[in-house]
């Protein structure tokens, strides 16, 4: 199994179906893909998601017919191909895409760089916290093992959930769910390794 095919599989685990969860700030979401993100999607290149079958403009109903394979399709597109994850060992690469899918590609790279930064306090030098993938991060990323640079990222993926909650009382439905998809996946990437 490729990479890429290693992260779906794990994102699939966790963003399958329908969701329309009124408290849910990504609102309507089906197979991973919100509203918001699927009509960004079509602002970047409306021209790519025509050619997957998704015409504009999207609506509600866009995202009620939505198949897993469109959905596949475009987190292969924003979440793997577009941040260049293929260049990193698969622990790393799956956590980054489930990062990505969850929280966005700026915050999944500020999680792995204040991560960096935790595993390697003796590196010589430290990562800027911004978001960026530039080419201090990408070189620097590679050099750490990439089982433990994804135990912290999900580590610090707790804290930020947890910050969520604190910040707006109204998540807390979500955080359960939340802290139980970071236990998964700190199986999930350890199990790559040793498979691997």
């Amino acid at each position: 199994m490729d990479k890429f095919e290693a992260a779906y599989r794990f994102v699939a685990k966790w963003e399958g179906g329908l969701s329309d969860d009124p408290a849910d700030r990504g609102g309507i979401t089906h197979w991973g893909v919100s509203i918001e993100f699927l009509r960004d999607c079509a602002r970047i290149d409306s021209s790519r998601c025509l050619h997957l079958g998704i015409e504009e403009p999207i609506t509600r109903e866009t995202i009620k017919a939505l198949t897993q394979e469109q959905a596949r399709a475009l987190f292969r597109w924003r979440f793997w191909d577009v941040p260049g994850f293929e260049r990193y060992g698969a622990p790393l690469a799956v956590t980054l895409c489930d990062c990505s899918v969850n929280h966005g590609v700026k915050r999944a790279i500020l999680l792995a760089q204040k991560a960096f930064n935790y595993v390697c306090p003796d590196q010589g030098y430290w990562l800027i916290v911004d978001g960026i993938q530039g080419p201090k991060t990408r070189a620097a990323l590679p050099t750490v093992n990439p089982v433990a640079l994804s135990l912290a990222i999900i580590s610090a993926r707790r804290d930020f959930y947890r910050a969520i909650v604190k910040s707006n009382a109204s998540q807390k439905v979500f955080l359960k769910g939340w802290l139980n998809r970071a236990d998964d996946l700190e199986k999930y990437v350890g199990n790559l390794e040793l498979s691997s």
